[in-house]
């Protein structure tokens, strides 16, 4: 999918709540009001991207890379720790999708389809980058893979599995979200991938990231 956004000549101007790229993927979900990185956040004003991915699916795959801020920061002889907003959001598509922080847990994420709770506390280490693979098949079976779980052989033992029933919805696919990180991919499908097809897809997005210098866990 690809999309575009615009911003008012007045948020331009701020440039606190735009978007930005760097290497790494693009950031900007919770910069400080005060512009720059301070390392500390202290008055953060948090954004969600919006994308026009509207479809209203049953089986879907989702493979979402993210990394988030270290808990504290040492600079100008300074120590900065920053605050964990609660529930941080990588990625979302109402309710039938959420990749979010475990409350204010640091280094630990839940995912959510269908409104159910699929994962709780899924370690992803703050400082780091991580992937997540989230598959539904058309019978409702739910698997969640992190990274590591998905290497080149056969066969392939999910992070957490769960029977959600229902259809998604047309909500709209959400990026951000009081997530004081970056997110380097977001990609989905509308059918359930087979599991030779997440180790194709998951060895595709490690070679994105090491070529960003970036080693996933």
């Amino acid at each position: 999918m690809a999309w575009i956004w615009t911003t008012s000549s007045a948020v331009a101007a701020n440039q606190s709540n735009a978007f930005y790229f760097d290497q790494y993927g693009m950031y900007n979900f919770g910069l400080s009001a005060s512009g720059g990185r301070t390392g500390q956040w202290g008055s953060p004003q948090y954004y969600t991207l919006t994308t026009p991915y509207a479809k209203a699916l049953n089986a879907f795959t989702a493979v979402v890379v993210w990394g988030h801020y270290p808990a504290s920061v040492r600079a100008n002889a300074t120590t900065y720790t920053l605050t964990i907003p609660s529930n941080e959001t990588v990625a979302a598509k109402g309710t039938d999708l959420v990749i979010q922080r475990n409350g204010t847990t640091a280094s630990s994420w839940n995912v959510i389809v269908g409104g159910a709770a699929v994962a709780t506390g899924l370690s992803c280490a703050d400082g780091s980058f991580c992937a997540l693979a989230v598959r539904r098949d058309s019978a409702g079976n739910v698997t969640v893979y992190r990274s590591n779980s998905i290497q080149a052989s056969l066969p392939l033992t999910p992070d957490a599995s769960a029977q959600v029933s229902g259809a998604w919805t047309s909500s709209a696919l959400t990026f951000g979200s009081s997530l004081v990180g970056e997110i380097s991919e977001g990609l989905v499908w509308s059918r359930a991938l087979s599991d030779p097809e997440l180790i194709q897809e998951m060895g595709a997005v490690r070679r994105n990231m090491a070529a960003r210098g970036v080693a996933i866990q």
